[in-house]
């Protein structure tokens, strides 16, 4: 059933996309008879596609005792919906029908796309925070590790702080130099900043199972490396552009 509640556009959050009904459109003064709407659209259906897929539906008609015939219909999104007012006739009340319209698809635009800003803000910080936790737990286990290694007679221990930083990314997003910049995770997105974390709790437990079997301090460092580079083989190489663009030196 059309939306008889005076909206003209269905918002659907789970899309991020705005529809409308062509039942509803067939409802407005000037407008073609709904059989006309949907044949227009069936008509000129490549067109349609290039801004997304048609969205053809059933449901059934209305009728005060129930039931009823099947009905077609098809949803539109905002581009679809401004398309097929270029098929339309302008008569004086189409016109008014579509500056109403596109009012309404602009405000609500606006909202989606607030609502967006915020919901992808929110995860970042989550992922942020998490990835904070993650990394002071990675440097604990690095500073046993760097102990672990001094015992065994290595000179430049301290080093792999940065080392096993650099092989990080160098094994998620083919890039050594990041670790020179300040700032650089907050160059990342969400899903990177988790990518990140997952990646450091690898090198945690490579570390870990290597000092637990008494291995030689290279050979540990050789397994977390492979580990990382076992698990980066896992997704697409792809260096986001944000780190791409900081300058190699």
């Amino acid at each position: 059933m059309a939306d008889r509640s005076g909206s003209l556009v269905q918002v659907d959050h789970e899309r991020n996309d705005l529809l409308v009904d062509s039942r509803l459109i067939a409802e407005q003064p000037g407008t073609p008879r709904h059989k006309n709407v949907v044949e227009l659209v069936e008509d000129h259906q490549s067109d349609f596609e290039e801004f997304g897929q048609v969205r053809f539906e059933t449901a059934l008609g209305d009728r005060q005792q129930g039931g009823g015939n099947p009905e077609r219909f098809v949803l539109l999104n905002e581009y679809q919906a401004v398309l097929l007012f270029t098929y339309m006739r302008n008569t004086a009340t189409v016109r008014a029908f579509k500056v109403r319209l596109v009012k309404e698809l602009e405000r609500l635009r606006k909202r989606l796309n607030r609502a967006e800003r915020e919901r992808a803000s929110l995860e970042w910080q989550q992922a942020r925070d998490s990835g904070k936790l993650v990394r002071r737990s990675e440097t604990d286990v690095v500073k046993a590790f760097v102990d672990y290694a001094a015992e065994q007679g290595s000179r430049n221990a301290p080093m792999y702080y940065q080392s096993l930083t650099k092989a990080t990314y160098k094994a998620l997003f083919l890039l050594e130099h990041a670790t020179r910049w300040k700032g650089v995770r907050d160059l990342l997105d969400g899903p990177q900043l988790t990518l990140v974390a997952t990646a450091e709790q690898v090198v945690q437990q490579a570390l870990r199972d290597g000092m637990a079997r008494r291995m030689p301090y290279k050979e540990i460092y050789q397994l977390a490396v492979e580990r990382l580079s076992a698990m980066a083989g896992l997704l697409p190489p792809k260096t986001p552009p944000a780190l791409a663009a900081l300058p190699a030196a």
